[in-house]
């Protein structure tokens, strides 16, 4: 997972190559909660807005591809 920090538009991007698909998978957050949740506030927290699957992007590096290889349909697809 490749995380890179830009203090100009104040976000944080995270991206990495999916295993399931191997397309690129990619997440823009602000970069203050992103400081947040890195100084021990809970993602769901830090980051309300997100789609669970997002979350756990960010905390696992598990893109929701990967999940759906591993644990059957993402909860992603239900409401997107």
């Amino acid at each position: 997972m490749h995380i890179q920090t830009d203090r100009v538009n104040n976000e944080v991007h995270i991206s990495k190559q999916c295993t399931a698909t191997g397309e690129a998978f990619s997440l823009v957050v602000d970069l203050s909660q992103y400081k947040k949740w890195e100084g021990g506030m809970l993602i769901q927290d830090a980051f309300p807005h997100l789609h669970k699957a997002y979350r756990e992007f960010i905390k696992t590096g598990t893109t929701p591809s990967e999940w759906d290889e591993m644990f059957g349909t993402c909860c992603l697809q239900d409401e997107l």
